[in-house]
């Protein structure tokens, strides 16, 4: 049976236990001793006491600072007579480990009992054990009801530890596959992995409770291959230490970069907040908290699918055959490409949630399911002009008009006219194919929209080679289109084209070019 699909009011309702800790600064400690304890109702657990060994310590230290980047009030390592949260391993207990609310006192317990809390490792169960249970400290409930080895299933969809580590079901926990939200959590190595953070429903849940932490992470921070980010938390967001990446990013502010670099399989991005992408060979394994921006995306040797969100996104494809995915349809977006830099900036005119993003080394455009090349999606023609052979060149190949550029005796005279693109043409206006033709003898290159005068040129052979379709034009004029003029030096053999009325009567006044009427119709 199909389970219910929670709001997220309904999540909230469900893990705020109602428990809070009231001081803008919460302290936790590591007793030494059982006398720690005063609370009677404590004493069986203080009775089988051990304190934490020096494997634990750190890998709590860490799970409160994942939690202190999160909410308003400070979280800190404090006197053990004075500290709000205490923590240490018991032999008294028949379960794994639990905690108090805040209300109860906060205490926070691990069994001594089970080795791999003894010996806990960042990815496996012990780490996220030792953050759920600070979560339970800090007033969470779990995402059911349910408690210990009383668990009659799961609540809902949304009762899964890929949303919330206060989750018993879901691919960490390798319960409720086909009942509860689902990722592929198996890595490279063979091993199922858990999560590592606090994940995007718990962001969510927490923050509510106790306020947003503005100060987290607010200088411009990578995550992932070459993360700056500094202190123990570098152990989660570095990939290079953290290989297998389960984790929600929460970043206060800055120009961010996730950076997949390091990994040649293919890649899912999604950089809005409250998704999910799939990365390093998993899905649905790294998130971004509803709270946080990231900007900018770069990714690996893979065939990667990008998604930017609402602000200026640089997206990054690295090797492999990459896409990148809009919220729109096609005319809706302006795209331009630097033929210097390689970089396309894609601009959302419809203040919708793309903003303008800059794209490098991706290949593949989808707008809103009608997907096509890059290259074959920028509606500008480049024009060149070799001053020493005296002639000028044209393409609307973006590729092609980089690799000019870096061609000795090119000057690149700009963005002259438009052609018609595929997905976004003017409504009812008649294409028309442009055919290119290269003269060797004098280094000329003719265009032409003319059927009977391309098969013309093809039939003479000779000194015409042809060279395919250079892009598609308009054969009659509409609105929104103007005149491309064509004009020959019979001197030197070759042609000059311009949509620039200006330039026209200027060619025309020259005396050195033969006017040849209009070539086909283009947009300015």
């Amino acid at each position: 049976m199909a389970l219910p699909q929670w709001t997220d009011q309904q999540v909230f309702d469900q893990m705020n236990s109602g428990s809070t800790w009231p001081n803008p600064v919460i302290t936790y400690a590591f007793p030494q001793s059982s006398s720690a304890y005063s609370d009677p109702e404590l004493a069986e657990y203080a009775a089988g006491f051990s304190p934490l060994n020096a494997a634990q310590q750190p890998l709590v230290q860490l799970g409160m600072m994942l939690w202190d980047d999160l909410i308003a009030p400070s979280i800190t390592q404090g006197s053990v007579h004075s500290a709000d949260i205490l923590v240490g391993n018991t032999a008294n207990t028949d379960g794994y480990a639990f905690a108090l609310y805040p209300r109860d006192g906060g205490t926070v317990w691990f069994s001594s009992h089970h080795d791999n809390l003894l010996a806990p490792k960042i990815g496996e169960d012990s780490f996220i054990t030792f953050v759920h249970e600070i979560g339970h400290a800090l007033g969470l409930d779990h995402m059911g009801d349910y408690n210990g080895d009383d668990d009659d299933g799961p609540s809902s969809y949304q009762d899964s530890d890929m949303l919330s580590i206060m989750s018993y079901y879901g691919p960490g926990m390798n319960r409720g596959e086909g009942l509860v939200a689902w990722g592929d959590w198996f890595g490279a190595d063979g091993r199922g992995h858990s999560a590592q953070t606090p994940m995007v429903n718990d962001i969510m849940v927490i923050q509510e409770m106790y306020g947003v932490d503005t100060t987290t992470r607010v200088e411009d921070t990578v995550y992932g291959f070459g993360s700056n980010v500094q202190g123990p938390q570098a152990q989660i967001f570095d990939f290079s230490v953290n290989e297998y990446p389960i984790l929600t990013i929460y970043d206060a502010g800055g120009v961010d970069t996730l950076n997949l670099s390091g990994w040649g399989t293919d890649s899912l991005v999604n950089l809005n907040p409250g998704q999910y992408s799939s990365v390093n060979g998993m899905t649905n394994n790294l998130a971004i908290a509803w709270t946080t921006l990231i900007e900018n995306a770069v990714t690996g040797a893979g065939n990667d699918v990008l998604r930017g969100n609402a602000a200026d996104n640089y997206l990054n494809g690295g090797d492999g055959q990459d896409s990148a995915v809009f919220s729109g349809a096609l005319p809706g977006y302006d795209l331009s490409y630097n033929v210097f830099s390689r970089e396309y900036a894609v601009l959302d005119l419809t203040a919708g949630r793309d903003g303008t993003d800059t794209l490098l080394n991706i290949e593949y455009a989808n707008f809103n399911g009608f997907q096509a090349n890059l290259n074959d999606l920028t509606p500008a023609v480049y024009r060149f002009y070799n001053a020493d052979l005296g002639l000028h060149f044209y393409t609307s190949n973006n590729d092609e008009a980089t690799a000019v550029t870096q061609l000795n005796g090119f000057a690149y005279e700009g963005e002259v006219f438009g052609r018609s693109v595929d997905g976004a043409s003017i409504p009812g206006a008649d294409t028309v194919v442009v055919q290119r033709f290269y003269n060797q003898a004098t280094g000329d290159h003719f265009y032409t929209a003319g059927v009977d005068e391309a098969n013309s040129l093809m039939e003479l052979g000779g000194a015409w080679q042809y060279e395919g379709q250079a892009f598609n034009a308009y054969g009659a004029q509409v609105d929104g289109t103007t005149a491309l003029y064509r004009f020959l030096n019979a001197e030197s053999g070759t042609h000059f084209y311009t949509a620039d009325t200006a330039e026209m009567e200027a060619v025309m006044q020259s005396g050195y070019f033969n006017y040849e009427g209009i070539a086909f119709y283009v947009t300015a």
